[in-house]
């Protein structure tokens, strides 16, 4: 289902009965009235792309997205999300990309990130968190872009990414 940029409003109607989605794209509407993420979305266990970019979503990262098993593209920037990233993002195996960028999130980054073998994009860049960097990015053999900057970290910023000349990797203060 691809409703991006389409200037919908209001709040987005319970679609949690179509279970066999594998797409669900309704980003770029900011017109949309600010309200967390459906926690419904957990019922699509067959969705492998979730762009909720730039939709007015506030409040935590719902549990129940880690129902998502078969998710590849997880793209919820954009938006006034806060809390801490769950740790249960470790576990979503499948996941290719995963931006995160420009919301409220905090505190340190618990999630194992050595489980997501498959992931390319790394993008975190502009929230809050604090802590040290995982060093399970390091053991993400497919990564080839990781944004971290304009974030909180504390420690080292070198990530050792030897013999990875193509892993474009932006960090600062």
């Amino acid at each position: 289902m691809h409703l991006g940029t389409n200037l919908l409003t209001g709040l987005i109607p319970d679609l949690g009965a179509l279970t066999s989605l594998t797409y669900f794209d309704i980003s770029n509407n900011l017109t949309l009235t600010s309200a967390p993420i459906p926690s419904w979305i957990g019922n699509f266990t067959n969705l492998q792309t979730l762009y909720l970019y730039s939709t007015n979503r506030n409040g935590s990262i719902p549990n129940e997205l880690q129902n998502l098993v078969n998710l590849q593209y997880l793209h919820i920037a954009s938006n006034q999300l806060s809390g801490s990233l769950p740790a249960w993002i470790g576990n979503l195996t499948g996941l290719i990309n995963l931006y995160l960028n420009s919301n409220l999130l905090t505190g340190p980054i618990t999630a194992d990130f050595s489980n997501l073998q498959n992931l390319t994009q790394l993008i975190l860049y502009g929230n809050q968190f604090t802590g040290q960097i995982p060093p399970s990015i390091n053991k993400l053999a497919k990564l080839q872009v990781l944004q971290i900057f304009t974030n909180n970290f504390t420690g080292s910023n070198k990530i050792p990414l030897y013999g990875r000349p193509y892993l474009c990797y932006q960090f600062q203060h």
